[in-house]
């Protein structure tokens, strides 16, 4: 087992405190419903005090079952390797700018919806871009 964290979160400020812990172990379950369980997780981790602290505090202690700090197995082993744990924050989405936890480094909104919303956005403006570079020639 890895050295103790020097701080270990005050799991009672935690947003999950009271609710079902086997919702945090979805490792049981398979494909669809696996995902769901993750994706509710991330929804708890997302909006918690200490999302940072718990994702820290179960690599350092090397807690590689269930979802912790908003972070699955696989992932929180490479962390436990690279220490980068700032990328794995919950961020706000720049659409509906709802707290939601990444699921890839580069992840800039919360849900499919919103990256519907965003593609759209995205296309309307490359079409006046367009637009405008044949009007100016």
């Amino acid at each position: 087992m890895g050295q103790p964290p020097t701080h270990k979160p005050d799991f009672k400020r935690g947003a999950c405190r009271g609710a079902d812990t086997n919702l945090f172990y979805p490792d049981f379950e398979d494909g669809v419903g696996k995902k769901n369980k993750e994706r509710e997780c991330r929804e708890f981790c997302a909006n918690c005090d200490i999302q940072m602290d718990c994702l820290i505090y179960a690599c350092e202690n090397e807690e590689f079952w269930g979802v912790w700090g908003g972070v699955s197995e696989k992932l929180r082993r490479k962390l436990a390797k690279s220490k980068e744990y700032h990328v794995w924050g919950a961020k706000k989405c720049i659409i509906c700018n709802n707290k939601f936890m990444p699921t890839k480094t580069n992840s800039i909104v919360c849900s499919s919806k919103c990256r519907q919303k965003n593609n759209r956005i995205k296309a309307i403006k490359n079409k006046a871009k367009a637009k405008e570079r044949v009007k100016n020639g």
